[in-house]
């Protein structure tokens, strides 16, 4: 499996047991405390219910690939693309090993009037009243690599304004989505 390890420490560069460079990338943190809003991701291949020894060094190592690639409206790790509108909806995920395209149609941020239902819409199972609405927003890329591409989207619908965050790592045909 692979696993990305948040470093808040002194460490400039990792190398995995055979001495091979691993890519580290500073990030914003999640958290903060007491000042400290920055980390280092770092991604480290484990075998399954096994361990791996990575080393740290506090000198500058040999660069990584940047294995992430970049348009006006994309992001892309050699498994997956992933496109914007200019709205900052999905507008596509292509899988690049398959060659297809995996969305059907363009993702879409909506408000539905649920005021008949209870506060937790029990037994709804969708929404079908969709208000008339549409989102107005934009994206832009906030991580470039070499564990982590980001992308920030801040789109405003009606009086709310909703914010996400799109991560694709290297090597992986996953989206997070913050």
């Amino acid at each position: 499996c692979d696993e990305n390890f948040r470093w808040r420490f002194w460490c400039k560069h990792f190398v995995n047991n055979d001495g091979n460079p691993l890519p580290i990338q500073t990030v914003r943190d999640s958290k903060t405390d007491g000042g400290k809003k920055y980390a280092r991701l770092v991604s480290v291949r484990v075998p399954a219910l096994g361990y791996t020894v990575c080393r740290m060094h506090n000198t500058k190592g040999e660069a990584v690939d940047n294995p992430f690639t970049f348009t006006e409206n994309s992001i892309a790790n050699g498994k997956i693309k992933v496109s914007f509108a200019e709205n900052g909806e999905i507008c596509s995920i292509v899988d690049l090993t398959l060659g297809r395209e995996m969305l059907s149609a363009p993702s879409s941020l909506g408000l539905y009037d649920d005021e008949k239902h209870d506060t937790w819409a029990h037994n709804i199972k969708f929404f079908k009243d969709k208000l008339p609405e549409e989102a107005k927003g934009s994206f832009k890329i906030t991580e470039q690599g070499p564990v982590r591409a980001t992308v920030r989207t801040e789109q405003t619908i009606g009086t709310s304004t909703v914010i996400r965050d799109y991560s694709i790592y290297a090597d992986s045909d996953a989206i997070d989505v913050k």
